[in-house]
């Protein structure tokens, strides 16, 4: 960390030592530096309040900000260069150095969040000044400006880690100084600190409330959306987290990048919400969407059951945690379910070419992916009979083979085809069959993701 240190080597962008200088009434300052433009002013800073940020105790992750710092300029007539004015023996300067730092500490509010009737400067030499300052660190700290040129500065500000005695608000200066440029610091950006005391008695975990996924979902991008908050009293919040699991292991506690709408540590009673996404296998991308990139027993999709946890500890060290269980599938519409007329009343012989024709679609989330035709080879259709719901026959997945035994996937047609014979099934009289279409899911594990209205034949 560097605290404050406002050193400058000057060096001069030209020499003006060639130059006659007339001075007479009809020359005045516009002869200064040999009728160069002369940048007067102080560094100018964006944006003027460069944000905040809460440490509760000796708790809480460094936060990151930021700043431009510009330094003046002015208009040169007819070509001539500009200079910064300088001081004593070195005048009409092209360049500058400077350092940046924190410039002043001011104590504005007290350890209840209280105004201050008057703030309070820090001396810069106090121990608390010390302490503040050395808790930003600045990426550049120095800096040769140029006039009218600008520098980004990184910021990343730690906890400073206070006594009891030290606690409440404060507004720090951040700016660039160049002695002997003839350079003002300028206002600054303002960076406010809260520092609170920790409550070392906070035995109650925060509560976690997961609001997404709300219901099982299409395989895609996932939404994930969770909140947390401390009870007050209590220490604040200090983390939140989330990971997914599948139901057997496949995916095991995954840990998902979450975006929250407040930084941390936040205060007691103070609700942050955090957003992110869980994409399973094929949700985007290549994978199922040809017959190259088909899903097969080697390589499963990311259908499947999942577990999503949550978790949000305090700066005490109390965890709570909250899970939501849900359900990842595919789209799948019967395109056509149908069997030949006549067919449930034909018993015997006539009745053996009498068949239920089951031809559907399959494809991923039309709103949270592209909608994409899935080609997954774990495909296994099965035919119930509805008197008694036994499973009178089996098809599965082949390339070659007829629609009759196998399930064929038409790939260019998008479509998955397969029939049941009655002479197939062994027996001479109709009956009623739904048929039931699964998928081995993400854990290897058959997938119910689809059943046909009722034939008979």
């Amino acid at each position: 960390m560097r605290i404050a240190r406002f050193t400058a080597a000057l060096a001069p962008w030209m020499t003006l030592a060639g130059l006659a200088l007339t001075v007479s009434p009809l020359a005045g300052a516009a002869e200064k530096c040999g009728g160069a433009a002369i940048a007067n002013g102080p560094f100018t800073y964006a944006p003027s309040d460069a944000g905040s940020a809460t440490f509760i105790g000796a708790a809480g992750a460094a936060q990151s900000t930021g700043f431009s710092i510009t330094a003046p300029s002015a208009s040169a007539p007819n070509g001539l260069p500009v200079v910064f004015p300088g001081q004593g023996q070195n005048t009409c300067l092209g360049q500058a150095d400077a350092s940046v730092g924190v410039f002043d500490v001011t104590q504005i509010a007290d350890a209840d969040g209280d105004l201050l009737e008057t703030p309070v400067e820090l001396e810069s030499g106090s121990s608390l000044y010390g302490k503040i300052a050395a808790a930003f660190d600045f990426n550049p700290w120095s800096n040769t400006f140029t006039p009218g040129s600008s520098v980004n500065v990184g910021v990343t500000v730690s906890n400073p880690v206070v006594g009891d005695a030290e606690f409440g608000h404060y507004e720090v200066k951040m700016a660039a100084q160049a002695p002997g440029a003839g350079i003002g610091v300028g206002p600054g950006s303002r960076y406010t600190l809260v520092l609170k005391a920790a409550t070392l008695t906070d035995t109650t975990p925060p509560t976690v409330t997961i609001s997404e996924p709300a219901a099982d979902a299409t395989l895609g991008v996932i939404p994930i959306a969770l909140s947390a908050v401390d009870p007050a009293p209590g220490s604040g919040l200090a983390s939140v987290a989330a990971r997914v699991s599948s139901a057997g292991g496949a995916v095991s506690n995954l840990v998902l990048p979450l975006s929250l709408d407040s930084s941390l540590p936040a205060g007691a009673g103070l609700t942050v919400g955090a957003t992110g996404s869980f994409t399973p296998h094929g949700g985007t991308g290549l994978a199922g969407t040809t017959d190259a990139f088909a899903f097969n027993a080697g390589s499963l999709s990311g259908i499947g059951r999942y577990t999503l946890t949550a978790d949000a500890t305090d700066v005490a060290g109390n965890t709570g945690t909250a899970s939501r269980s849900f359900k990842v599938g595919y789209a799948v519409s019967f395109d056509k379910q149908s069997t030949q007329n006549g067919c449930d009343t034909k018993t015997g012989n006539p009745g053996k070419a009498c068949h239920g024709m089951f031809h559907f679609t399959v494809h991923r989330s039309s709103s949270t992916s592209d909608g994409a035709f899935m080609v997954d080879q774990t495909v296994v259709v099965k035919l119930v009979r509805v008197s008694d719901q036994a499973v009178v026959a089996s098809h599965g997945f082949s390339v070659a083979g007829s629609p009759n035994t196998f399930v064929k996937i038409a790939t260019a047609d998008q479509l998955y085809q397969t029939h049941f014979v009655r002479g197939d099934l062994g027996v001479t009289v109709p009956a009623t069959y739904v048929a039931e279409v699964y998928f081995r899911d993400v854990d290897g594990v058959e997938m119910l993701q689809a059943k046909s209205v009722e034939l008979k034949f």
